[in-house]
């Protein structure tokens, strides 16, 4: 009868062993949802010109902070930079865009084991960059001029055909369109 009482043993041990290791074990620990605001800034910027992408994450899971795989931020569905959310909850881009019009801005947190993935969409209006036209002003051919200005960047001397097609009498300005 030993073996018999071996095998039932061994049985036994088994099946106490699972209960243990399903008995025992704690369920992973639940995420809480997360929260993440984006401000963008200007919300109108001319083509070209730096515009700051800030998200702010919160998460009551991570109070100290340094939460997760970071923020990626979209402009509409491309991405333009995963960046990491610093011990505050923050993460920041500094974005420059080439094409004029309505940019739908995204910064996703992209989760981790104790906080929810989540995001924030915001409206950025980008407007074409001015240049100066060749032959009616002092600026150099497609020379940029900074928006709401009417000088051009450079006060360099500007060459003889450029001033003999400025207009008699001009302060040496672009032409306002």
């Amino acid at each position: 009868m030993k073996p018999w009482d071996t095998r039932k043993t061994w049985t036994a041990a088994a099946f106490a062993a699972i209960a243990a290791v399903v008995g025992v074990t704690s369920p992973a620990a639940a995420a809480d949802q997360s929260t993440t605001t984006l401000l963008v800034s200007p919300t109108t910027a001319v083509a070209g010109s730096p515009v700051q992408l800030t998200a702010r994450v919160f998460c009551p899971g991570e109070p100290g902070g340094g939460i997760g795989l970071g923020v990626t931020f979209f402009d509409g569905g491309d991405i333009l930079a995963t960046q990491p959310v610093v011990a505050n909850g923050f993460a920041s881009y500094v974005a420059r865009f080439a094409s004029s019009g309505t940019h739908t801005i995204t910064a996703a947190y992209n989760g981790n084991v104790n906080c929810f993935a989540s995001n924030a969409e915001a409206t950025l209006t980008v407007t074409p960059a001015e240049y100066c036209a060749y032959g009616t002003d002092p600026c150099r051919d497609g020379q940029k001029r900074p928006a709401g200005s009417h000088d051009c960047p450079s006060r360099r001397s500007v060459p003889a055909i450029d001033q003999a097609a400025r207009p008699s009498g001009s302060p040496g300005r672009c032409r306002s369109w």
